[in-house]
């Protein structure tokens, strides 16, 4: 119960974070703002994107129907992490109820 309730929080907290990135207002019109200036927005940036092809490959790999994995794949280089959370929060708790008990 408390995986799934921590999955749940992060994937509201997900979904708050895009509705808030949304509606800032960077100033992309301003010379004085780049947004790559900042080394860490690069890295955050990479980490991302390589944590969205990591899970790429493992929905790949579990998913039979291809189309469906594709279809879990494809909106997170848009949406970002909140797909990841919402595959948890559907598959993933179906995946560990599924898994072989452990040998003592």
């Amino acid at each position: 119960m408390i995986p799934r309730a921590i999955i749940i929080l992060g994937t509201f907290a997900f979904v708050a974070l895009i509705l808030w990135g949304f509606g800032l207002n960077i100033g992309f019109d301003r010379p004085e703002t780049h947004l790559f200036s900042a080394p860490w927005v690069i890295v955050t940036i990479a980490d991302l994107y390589l944590g969205l092809i990591l899970f790429s490959i493992v929905v790949f790999m579990l998913e039979s129907n291809k189309l469906v994995a594709f279809a879990w794949i494809a909106p997170g280089f848009v949406l970002g992490n909140l797909v990841p959370a919402v595959y948890l929060l559907v598959r993933g708790l179906r995946l560990l109820s599924e898994r072989p008990p452990e040998k003592a």
